[in-house]
């Protein structure tokens, strides 16, 4: 998603007036997250689980520690993962709508792609 909003809490993942929510990818939709997206040539499988906004959060909903400590530990290189989200992140992720904002955040990156690719190449 390219957005122009100097102000984040304008961002559509702000939720209640809090804030953003905190994102970790840092690709472009559409300009190289793509590959990283897909598990079958090593890409994260988190991506599509993610997009199925509605499963993803029915599965979740009660359940969120159980879901992000391991699942942080899985995807990130830095040792210590599940403590830093069990302490910083999770408060967070705990607030109602939080879980399905980031599931949100997902379910739109391949249309995010298609938009970013249509854009004209001086606006990247």
């Amino acid at each position: 998603m390219i957005h122009n909003r100097p102000d984040p809490s304008e961002s559509p993942l702000a939720v209640g007036g809090e804030g953003p929510a905190i994102l970790a990818e840092f690709l472009i939709p559409g300009v190289g997250l793509e590959e990283l997206m897909n598990p079958a040539t090593g890409g994260y499988w988190h991506f599509g689980f993610h997009m199925q906004v509605d499963v993803a959060e029915m599965l979740t909903a009660r359940k969120e520690a159980a879901y992000l400590l391991p699942t942080m530990s899985m995807i990130s290189i830095l040792p210590g993962a599940a403590e830093t989200a069990q302490t910083v992140y999770l408060p967070h992720d705990l607030k109602p709508g939080r879980m399905r904002t980031g599931f949100q955040h997902y379910g739109t990156l391949l249309a995010d792609g298609r938009e970013n690719r249509a854009q004209p190449s001086e606006r990247r």
